[in-house]
């Protein structure tokens, strides 16, 4: 049997502005583990802002998506762009508050939000091939977006409790998208669609161990399902 393979795509690097590395790193370790190889991909272009973390306030510098992806892929990693669905088993997004930024514009849209371009092409045509698709924590809103694109309406995906799930919630309602409460430690498996969605760090009091025990449950719900 050959080695599965799939893409991870990133935010960038920062849970403030681009992706959340603990969720990124879990979702490697846990992919790895289950013997999938990963291949990193990112936009390039400029993030959305950039954030100091140390007090969450804005700077003026900007950075590119990509570049700062790759600290977390150590390198290697390539634009979206080359992202050829035929060669992939499946997708996998960490969360991270860039992906709402970077990959989408909900904060100024709200229920009207439309997924960047080039983002756009490859979840929507993942969906459309029934490429299994594996995401954590705000990176479902993502998934929630290209199932608005879609037209699809009888999804459903999960932000892990409702309680951490804010804004997202109301926009699920408006695109008839339904939200399947789980813990962190749990994941939700649509399988009609092929869509795997974990809370993570939705829930700011999880642990590390917490969040990659959720990403060890995605990937073991990804197993079986290709069983």
């Amino acid at each position: 049997m050959s080695q599965k393979h799939f893409a991870l795509i990133l935010s960038g690097c920062g849970h403030l502005d681009g992706a959340e590395i603990t969720e990124a790193t879990a979702l490697n370790i846990a992919l790895s583990k289950a013997g999938i190889a990963v291949s990193f991909y990112a936009p390039d272009r400029l993030q959305a802002d950039t954030i100091n973390h140390l007090n969450g306030e804005i700077e003026g510098d900007e950075r590119n998506i990509m570049q700062e992806a790759a600290r977390i892929a150590r390198g290697k990693i390539s634009p979206i762009s080359k992202l050829d669905l035929n060669k992939i088993d499946g997708v996998a997004l960490a969360g991270g508050f860039g992906v709402i930024k970077n990959f989408t514009n909900f904060l100024d849209k709200g229920e009207d939000a439309t997924l960047s371009a080039d983002i756009g092409e490859k979840l929507k045509g993942a969906i459309e091939m029934k490429k299994p698709i594996i995401a954590i924590c705000a990176a479902p809103m993502a998934i929630a977006i290209a199932l608005k694109e879609l037209n699809i309406k009888d999804a459903s995906i999960t932000f892990g409790q409702a309680q951490n799930a804010g804004a997202f919630l109301p926009a699920l309602e408006k695109w008839d998208i339904k939200h399947i409460e789980t813990a962190t430690t749990d994941a939700h498996y649509d399988a009609q669609y092929q869509i795997i969605t974990g809370g993570a760090y939705m829930d700011g009091n999880a642990t590390p161990y917490e969040i990659f025990r959720g990403a060890l449950k995605a990937i073991e719900i990804y197993q079986k399902s290709t069983k």
